[in-house]
């Protein structure tokens, strides 16, 4: 996709997520939606559906950490599917067998790649050569198609998985450019999507198995982009292109007949719409923006008509704003992404989030109620009333019948139908009758009051019966009397029959039980008293009282009291209250007075607050003593002590006490604990000030000080009370020590203190080698004097540097140390022209006298005769220290060239020697005979 248009799509998508619903929305529903949650999360989306009706997507978890993919269906709700190992993954296809496609990061992140899920598992799909893939559909058969980067990554390519089990995946190839991307499949194997051409321009591309050739370019809206996302069993395909000088984004349908067809939008100026997926039916279901781009609307196309809101076609007022429809199945359930507001009652605010939903067409039929039938004399009814109905979507379902204009004499049954907004239907019957009477009269009765659950009434009652024929004249009653009380009885049967044209009914009878009168309770026991056993009061037992009924007799129950014979009374007088009912319902009751009397004293209780002292039995902050007196059984009168100490002072002697009285007698006095306070820490004197020693070596230096006095005026010091770290006499580093002394008292406050010793080189480097006057030829290395510190190793520098000249040269040595300190020496260098030397006659032989003495004799000639000497070393190379490993002293050379070194007590015989003379000629690796 070439930059400008991508500018375009940024700028296009970038709309609010949510706004209020327009009223014009609010029509008749169509679709009833389910709420298909997160995994803790506020962000879920449902990208596909099957015929089945289960839903795949990606849901957030708990703190929207983590990204993972879902399948829904209503058995068993969200099911979260895990991932390849990494933290993010999304379901983005699933097919009638239940086969699942979609991507997921790998372990620790690393790559995402493609996936299909199958009974077997979670596997992992081959891909193009690269280390990225993603699935995104998948068809009955078990197709797959997707993309995948090849090697390199420097680009991705479409790709068809033929199974979930492929070994290889097969490249869709482009339309000449860098990058495409199948995005649907179906089950005739043809693929959508996009792909680049020679100019990097994206268009909406189709492909066809086997996939040997390259795709079809399935052109644009007039822009110079275009994206195909969906394919149908048919071919026709839908998507999303731009149209005329990239101005909108405009949803499309492409079929091979029609070529690409705009799908129009919500408004005139919406800015953006998009076909998401295409059902056989030619549904299309994607989002259009609203006026001015202002916000997502998730949308549905159906064929042949105009873009509609979905909206609009769910209950209002349910908190969802439907911001995008993602996939349709041929069932027309739709699933998709939208905002839920819900209302937090607890916190008194609103909480929105972003849920994946379904819709599913309503399907429900209203529910439809008739008029009561209409029976008449006449030639025609005077009305039939009207039905009602309600229905689970549609607030105003429409009601129609079918009676005719005139109705025949006779039965005619009149089918009344209600219909909602989506088509369902319901329907109801009623009689309508013309002509003579057919019907006997209507007899019933009202018993005023109606008698109780248990057929008896407590009050006498009034029985009146009521005799009707809307048709014809009632010639005959009999009983039919109406009662206006009726006595106690047992049981007393009344009945009523009646004669019409229409004929007789009857007799209806009732039968009528009355009781009214209380049962009669005996032996209710006397008002007494008891004695308190504990402060809940006493068990007092009591005789139950007993029950008598002349007309419908005690109930089974009998004679119930409360509280019972046997439960424990509190504190005080209890009225005992008796009751018996007899079979009717009818109450009667008694009751008396039980006396506990108060036998106990108050309880007093003590709280220090900590609790506990340190270990040291100290208490290191000022605790508080506060006191509990209490008497459940009678008013205390009086409190001795008692006082609440908010904060006891410093002191190793303060305790408290406590007496208390009441109607059960005298407490206490109760004491507190003896309480010992000490809140001060010590006091340190004399610490001393910071303060500088030189250092006596690498390590340092030993550091002396005199330790500060510490005292405590209430708990005293602990053992070892004052200690101060590194101690005196330690050996301090280099550099700045904090020393940090702390004393610490019996209660365990702890006082702090601290300084700083500063450790400092103060001593400047010392030469221990360095020749007033050193000789050396042309182009020989001065030889460096060598140099000591105290504290580091110096470092070396000479001027003049460099190459010296011929001749002699103030040479001045300057050794410095870490610390900046500094020495010098000097030197006169003489410079020698360098001659050409030549040795013969060589001969060296040491016999071995001891482990550490040899008899040495080595003698030479060489061709440099005039102001020469030799000097012999231990070594089998002349070293770079000229001073070192020497084998005796300088060797005068004579005029003739010979010179010898002889010593029957040198030093221990080694392998082999070198030698160098004054003009810097060397001879190495001289070989030793024994």
């Amino acid at each position: 996709m070439n930059q400008r248009l991508n500018k375009i799509i940024k700028t296009l998508l970038a709309v609010p997520a949510v706004l209020a619903l327009p009223n014009s929305l609010l029509a008749a529903p169509q679709y009833v939606i389910t709420d298909l949650g997160t995994f803790g999360g506020t962000y879920s989306s449902a990208i596909g559906i099957n015929e089945a009706g289960q839903i795949v997507g990606f849901a957030y978890l708990l703190g929207n950490a983590a990204m993972h993919p879902f399948q829904w269906q209503s058995s068993t709700g969200n099911q979260d599917l895990g991932t390849l190992g990494g933290t993010l993954g999304m379901a983005t296809g699933i097919n009638g067998s239940g086969v699942i496609v979609g991507n997921s990061q790998t372990t620790a992140n690393a790559s995402i790649r493609a996936f299909a899920k199958t009974v077997g598992g979670m596997l992992t799909l081959p891909g193009l050569g690269g280390s990225t893939s993603r699935a995104i559909a998948v068809n009955d058969s078990g197709a797959i198609t997707g993309t995948a980067s090849l090697t390199g990554d420097t680009s991705e390519h479409g790709a068809v998985w033929p199974s979930a089990t492929a070994t290889s995946a097969i490249d869709l190839r482009t339309l000449g450019g860098n990058n495409s991307q199948g995005n649907d499949v179906n089950l005739a194997g043809q693929v959508v999507g996009y792909a680049e051409n020679v100019t990097r321009v994206t268009h909406a591309a189709l492909w066809s198995s086997p996939y040997s050739a390259l795709p079809l370019d399935l052109g644009t809206l007039g822009g110079t982009y275009s994206e195909a996302y969906a394919i149908n069993a048919t071919g026709q395909a839908t998507g999303v292109s731009t149209n005329l000088g990239d101005a909108q984004f405009r949803g499309f349908v492409w079929q091979a007949s029609t070529g690409m067809v705009d799908l129009g939008a919500l408004t005139p100026t919406s800015t953006h719409t998009a076909g998401f997926d295409i059902n056989s039916s030619g549904d299309v279901v994607g989002y259009s923006t609203t006026t001015a781009g202002g916000a997502k609307r998730a949308i549905i196309r159906k064929a042949g008509a105009v873009i509609a809101d979905l909206n609009g076609q769910i209950l209002p007022n349910t908190g969802w704003v439907l911001s995008e429809a993602k996939a349709i199945n041929n069932n027309g359930q739709i699933v998709g992404t939208g905002t839920l507001t819900r209302v937090d009652t607890i916190n008194n605010l609103n909480r929105v989030e972003q849920h994946a939903y379904l819709l599913t067409p309503d399907t429900i039929n209203p529910t439809i109620t008739c008029p009561a039938n209409v029976t008449t004399t006449g030639l025609q009814p005077a009305g039939l009333g009207q039905a009602t109905a309600i229905d689970n979507l549609d607030p105003a379902p429409v009601i129609t019948n079918n009676r005719p204009v005139t109705f025949p004499n006779g039965d005619t049954v009149v089918t009344w139908t209600a219909s909602d907004a989506n088509g369902n239907t319901a329907t109801c019957n009623q009689l309508v009758k013309i002509g003579g009477d057919t019907t006997p009269p209507l007899i019933s009765f009202q018993l005023t009051p109606v008698p109780n659950a248990a057929g008896w009434n407590l009050t006498s009652p009034s029985l009146n019966w009521t005799v009707t024929d809307n048709e014809s004249t009632i010639t005959n009653r009999t009983g039919c009397v109406n009662t206006t009380a009726i006595a106690n009885t047992a049981g007393q049967t009344f009945s009523c029959s009646a004669t019409s044209a229409g004929g007789t009914s009857g007799p209806v009878s009732t039968t009528v039980r009355v009781d009214t009168t209380l049962p009669t309770i005996v032996g209710t026991p006397a008002n007494f008293s008891v004695s308190a056993t504990s402060s809940a009061g006493a068990v007092v037992t009591y005789t139950r009282p007993t029950a008598t009924d002349t007309i419908s007799l005690i109930s089974p129950a009998g004679v119930v009291c409360a509280p019972a014979s046997g439960a424990t009374l509190p504190l005080g007088a209890t009225t005992i209250n008796c009751s018996a009912s007899d079979n009717a319902g009818n109450v009667g009751s008694s009751s008396f007075v039980v006396t506990v009397n108060d036998t106990t004293p108050p309880q007093i209780t003590f709280q220090i607050t900590p609790a506990n002292p340190s270990a040291s039995g100290w208490y290191t902050s000022a605790p508080n003593v506060s006191w509990n007196v209490v008497d459940p059984e009678s008013t205390i009168t009086s409190r001795i002590g008692c006082l609440a100490v908010a904060a006891v002072p410093d002191g190793a002697a303060n305790s408290y006490a406590c007496s208390a009285i009441s109607g059960g007698g005298t407490a206490g006095p109760v004491n507190s604990p003896t309480l010992r306070v000490d809140t001060v820490a010590p006091t340190l004197t004399g610490v001393p000030v910071s303060f500088t020693r030189p250092a006596t070596n690498a390590s340092g230096a030993v550091v002396t000080y005199t330790a500060p006095i510490a005292s405590d005026v209430v708990s005293g010091l602990a053992v070892g009370g004052l200690n101060c770290l590194p101690a005196s006499g330690s050996t301090f580093a280099l550099g700045n020590t904090t020393v940090s002394c702390s004393a610490r008292d019996v209660a365990g406050n702890v006082r702090n203190a601290n300084f700083t010793v500063t450790v400092a080189d103060q001593t400047s480097p010392v030469f221990t080698s360095c020749p007033a006057s050193v000789t050396i030829t042309q182009g020989q290395t001065l030889p460096s004097p060598t140099a000591t510190d105290n504290v580091s190793v110096p470092v070396l520098t000479r001027s003049p540097a460099g190459t010296l000249a011929l001749g002699t040269t103030a040479v001045t040595w300057t050794a410095t140390d870490q610390a900046g300190l500094t020495a010098t020496c000097n030197q006169q260098v003489t410079v020698n022209t360098a001659v050409t030397e030549t040795f013969s006659n060589l001969r060296a032989q040491c016999k071995v006298r001891s482990a550490t003495t040899g008899q040495w004799t080595v003698s030479g000639t060489t061709s440099v005769r005039t102001n020469n000497a030799i000097q012999l070393y231990r070594a089998a190379s002349v070293p770079a220290d000229l001073t070192s490993s020497l084998l005796g002293g300088r060797l005068t050379v004579s005029g003739t060239g010979n010179w010898s070194y002889q010593t029957r007590s040198g030093p221990a015989c080694v392998s082999a020697i070198s030698l160098r003379s004054v003009f810097g000629s060397v001879r190495n690796n001289i070989t030793v005979s024994r």
